[in-house]
């Protein structure tokens, strides 16, 4: 597992928080209208199915699963370029309790992937500016 690879995996897990936010706003904006059946995106498993058919038991544990149910998958991120999260019908009726909830811990996982993001690159730019001193 190289740096890119994980690197990629953030790329993907942050690319469906964002649409994620996108899809909750449209839910909770259309919470009103007559026929409107909200959507809700589809990432993780897709991650994991990824993942997990990519798996080269490299003895390495990747956490690129940000669902409640399990932390992680041992394997690979190869095939990670072609996962791409879906949006997908989830049912009849807004609830507008669910979506806020919903909204608030996509937050808190778009803030742990960017803080994540952010101090990865910082410990690689610390390396480099002091390599050789």
């Amino acid at each position: 597992m190289d740096i890119f690879n994980v690197s990629q995996c953030y790329e993907k897990a942050l690319d469906a928080a964002t649409l994620r936010q996108q899809v909750i706003s449209n839910n909770i904006a259309n919470v009103n209208t007559q026929g409107f059946t909200p959507s809700k995106v589809n990432f993780e498993d897709e991650m994991k199915r990824c993942m997990a058919a990519a798996n080269d038991n490299d003895g390495f544990q990747v956490v690129c699963d940000f669902s409640d149910e399990d932390l992680g998958v041992v394997g690979s991120a190869d095939g990670i370029a072609g996962v791409k999260p879906s949006v997908v019908s989830s049912g009849t009726k807004v609830d507008v309790n669910q979506e806020m909830v919903d909204l608030a811990k996509n937050n808190v996982i778009f803030d742990a992937l960017t803080a994540q993001v952010t101090g990865r690159y910082s410990n690689l730019k610390y390396v480099i500016d002091n390599y050789g001193r």
